[in-house]
């Protein structure tokens, strides 16, 4: 099986050995898997049923096959795998969409979990968290949408929304540059719940659910432990100690709560999600 690697602009091939797809049970792919709640969710999954083929994205090779790894041992699923690439650039997200589709011909369930906070702009001219929290999932479900038809029945995807406190959308500036801090993250949110309904509308004609699941406790995540002071509003710095104390390092007991939603979505049936 080969997938690819992206450095920042870079793409290259990484050869990575893997069962055959006609051996598989259920095939998830969850982005922003090797850490926080994607890690969860690829965990549950993996052990929910030792058939069930799991193949996680993250940007550096040492720690996704670390966690890989960790998957592997804690669940006794052998049928894990990593996908390198940077959600932040389209060319990386092509790259390995095409590498899926080879390596993978069918995907069961698509869950659209990697999110960031970062302020840069991206070699496609994009802020970086508008890359990764909504372009990312709209581009990479368009470009699997064939890997998704081939399931049996036809494959769903989820996307993962954040527990964010802030309801507004900026119509004249979607990408969010004028904003800062967790007020930026959580329109990129905004931004990308409306953008699955269109989403939805596209992927329904070929038999494929669409569901957005989240919401609540973000847990101790890489990215939400990066979350510094300025990044608060003006309003709720003097929380920011209790922000540092919900957000700290506990060994994925947080993130593990703040992924029941999405694990539930996963395993339910349409009926279940209330989607046709």
């Amino acid at each position: 099986m080969c997938l690819s690697a992206v450095n920042r602009g870079q793409v290259v091939r990484l050869a990575s050995s893997g069962a055959s797809s006609g051996t598989m049970g259920t095939v998830v792919v969850i982005t922003g898997g090797t850490g926080g709640i994607g890690f969860q969710v690829a965990l549950a999954i993996a052990k929910a049923d030792p058939a069930n083929t799991v193949i996680v994205t993250g940007r550096s090779e040492i720690s996704g096959n670390e966690a890989v790894g960790k998957i592997k041992t804690e669940s006794g699923n052998g049928n894990v795998h990593l996908a390198l690439g940077d959600m932040a650039l389209q060319k990386a997200v092509r790259a390995m969409a095409a590498d899926l589709h080879q390596s993978f011909p069918a995907i069961d369930v698509l869950v659209n979990n990697a999110g960031t906070l970062e302020y840069n702009t991206t070699a496609d001219g994009v802020s970086e968290t508008f890359a990764v929290n909504v372009i990312a999932p709209l581009l990479l479900t368009r470009l699997l949408v064939p890997a998704l038809k081939a399931a049996s029945p036809p494959g769903n995807v989820q996307i993962t929304s954040g527990g964010t406190p802030f309801d507004f959308v900026h119509l004249d500036d979607l990408q969010g540059v004028k904003i800062t801090g967790i007020e930026n993250y959580s329109h990129s949110k905004r931004v990308m719940e409306p953008m699955s309904l269109a989403l939805e509308a596209e992927l329904s004609p070929h038999g494929i659910a669409l569901n957005v699941a989240g919401g609540g406790n973000p847990g101790a995540t890489k990215m939400t432990q990066s979350v510094a002071f300025g990044d608060m509003p003006w309003y709720a710095k003097c929380l920011y100690p209790l922000w540092r104390i919900a957000t700290a390092p506990d060994k994925g007991k947080s993130a593990a709560v703040a992924a029941r939603p999405v694990i539930w979505a996963v395993q339910a049936s349409p009926e279940e999600l209330g989607l046709p």
